[in-house]
């Protein structure tokens, strides 16, 4: 199985475990130094399934599990299969927002143009919702904008 596909099947393979349950789950790994993330339980799947994709199917691959781990968050320095997995899960059939169409047919055309506008439309969201910012997307949403202001210069 690739890389791509493994991460693709895998991706939300945690998300029906309950959220205290994934709370539990995450507060004893002790890899959780963001506290922003326990604050949000649409991020939780993501990192839960991380953490127990290695042992319910011997998947090792470190570009697997960081495409699983950081399809909810994005962070700096994504490989090419997470910013695929991100906005693949981004622009799914199953997302109806009234951007979504548009963004799948950028997605073909400009990954990072689409993984920004993600990231401005999650952080903007959140800050609605006042639920705190994961540092990873501050950090992804920072870098892409680094990105795109060099490349206008």
């Amino acid at each position: 199985m690739t890389a791509a596909k493994a991460a693709g099947l895998l991706h939300d393979i945690a998300k029906e475990i309950p959220a205290d349950v994934q709370f539990t789950i995450l507060k004893e790994s002790g890899i959780i130094n963001d506290t922003s993330l326990l604050a949000n339980p649409n991020v939780y799947h993501g990192i839960t399934a991380f953490l127990t994709v290695p042992k319910w199917f011997s998947v090792t691959d470190e570009d697997v599990l960081n495409a699983i781990r950081y399809h909810t968050t994005g962070r700096r320095g994504m490989s090419l299969l997470e910013k695929i997995v991100y906005v693949a899960d981004v622009v799914s059939y199953d997302r109806t927002y009234k951007e979504a169409e548009e963004l799948r047919e950028r997605a073909f055309s400009d990954l990072n143009g689409v993984l920004l506008y993600a990231q401005r439309f999650t952080i903007k969201k959140l800050v609605k919702q006042s639920l705190p910012i994961a540092f990873d997307s501050i950090d992804c949403y920072n870098e892409l904008c680094e990105q795109l202001s060099a490349a206008n210069k």
